[in-house]
């Protein structure tokens, strides 16, 4: 498996958008994701859009922490760029700065377009519980447990900066949260980390 960070450029208008993306194929034909650029193929044609390999690495944490070095703010607000989010791995955060996009999620919730959010935990379950579920009374093969096991390893370096911020942040109110905004994870694998490499 490769994690690139990889740039799509628009030949036509020079535009560009910089990326994360996780492959077995260097070769492949994928440009990126981002909403504003899938318009732009869409306007301009996929050949007239050309995809450059910046780096390769051996883990995803290291592509990503490269990624959120080069997609930064001053990044996004160029004008020859179509990435309107901070790079690192996903999430809302450009979502819930923008009025206009949470002026979008009020209507869609207000139409039921978005209903699944408005059922309490116990009916989401349900949802995708039992026969729902599609991997219901199945398990992972040994190999497969490699693997995942393998993705989840951290790097040296992320584990470093990683504990030098758990040593420095206070433990006040909602420290776990903010560790996970800065680390761009969950907070159950903040938990996780702590237990394994600070516990």
């Amino acid at each position: 498996m490769y994690y690139i960070i990889y740039e799509t450029k628009n030949i036509i208008n020079n535009k560009i958008y910089a990326g994360y993306h996780k492959t077995e194929n260097l070769e492949d034909d994928y440009l990126g994701s981002g909403k504003i650029l899938k318009k732009a193929i869409k306007k301009y044609d996929k050949k007239n859009f050309h995809k450059k390999i910046l780096y390769v690495f051996p883990s995803k944490e290291e592509a990503l922490l490269k990624e959120i070095e080069i997609v930064n703010e001053e990044f996004i607000k160029r004008d020859d760029t179509y990435n309107i989010k901070l790079g690192g791995e996903g999430g809302w955060d450009h979502t819930w700065s923008d009025p206009k996009r949470l002026k979008a999620i009020r209507k869609s919730f207000k139409e039921g377009r978005m209903k699944g959010w408005q059922l309490t935990f116990k009916q989401r379950s349900k949802l995708c519980s039992g026969n729902n579920n599609g991997f219901e009374g199945k398990t992972h093969s040994k190999e497969s447990r490699k693997k995942i096991g393998e993705a989840q390893k951290l790097d040296n370096k992320i584990i470093k900066l990683r504990l030098k911020d758990f040593k420095e942040i206070e433990k006040s109110w909602g420290w776990k949260i903010k560790l996970g905004k800065k680390w761009k994870v969950s907070h159950t694998q903040v938990n996780r980390f702590i237990k394994t490499y600070a516990g």
